[in-house]
């Protein structure tokens, strides 16, 4: 019995990988299946075999996203019963995709490739939902249109986290560089320098003694000290 569960677990593992690992999502197993139960066991069991929390955010969008196509699948059966049901596990998905990204956050990891994969998924979301609303009847419309405003408050919360994780990270790189920061930093403008009257230099002027006195004084020269220039 034990050996069959490890079989188990290693074939869920693997199935799980390989899902990944696809570019497209595609339906899961619908809520008409008898293999429904199974396959929500098995995505269970992955998450809870998940430690690395980026990771696991990486698994609830898959979910979210395989939902959607689960819901579309469903319409196009005409089996409208499923359809709320299915988008609000989508809902759901999402909301754990965010919370693993806040503690990956936490946790000092980068999420930002995490999260320019919700900024895509949600808005694929929004182009599929709106596409969905011209081919079922009134009743399945409102549940429909509630996915879409949840899309969009999902997406516009995956913008403004990725704006954020860009500051804080040219933050980083300033504080780590200080020529950068100080390149970056407007530059200090001083007060200009008092400008003083400077002191004219004294001049020595010779004075002339009148012709009078000049037979008096033959010989003599007298020096007089003026602050002015003549």
């Amino acid at each position: 019995m034990n050996k069959l569960f490890v079989i188990f677990i290693a074939f869920i593992l693997l199935f799980s990988n390989l899902v990944l690992a696809q570019e497209s999502v595609e339906a899961g197993t619908a809520p008409d299946s008898v293999f429904y139960g199974l396959d929500r066991a098995s995505e269970a069991i992955r998450l809870a075999l998940t430690f690395n929390h980026a990771k696991k955010a990486e698994l609830h969008l898959r979910y979210a996203e395989e939902r959607l196509a689960e819901a579309q699948k469903v319409i196009g059966k005409n089996k409208l019963k499923y359809v709320e049901k299915l988008l609000a596990e989508r809902e759901k998905q999402l909301n754990k995709t965010d919370d693993e990204i806040s503690v990956a956050k936490s946790q000092g990891k980068n999420v930002t490739a995490i999260l320019e994969k919700v900024k895509q998924a949600t808005s694929k979301h929004i182009s599929v939902l709106t596409a969905l609303l011209g081919k079922v009847p009134e009743s399945a419309k409102p549940h429909i249109q509630h996915a879409i405003e949840m899309s969009s408050k999902g997406r516009e919360r995956a913008l403004e986290a990725i704006s954020k994780e860009g500051l804080e990270k040219n933050q980083t790189r300033e504080v780590g560089n200080p020529e950068e920061t100080q390149r970056r930093s407007p530059k200090t403008i001083g007060k200009p320098e008092e400008k003083t009257e400077r002191e004219t230099p004294p001049v020595y002027t010779p004075t002339i003694p009148p012709k009078e006195t000049e037979a008096a004084g033959k010989g003599k020269l007298n020096v007089q000290l003026t602050d002015k220039p003549q």
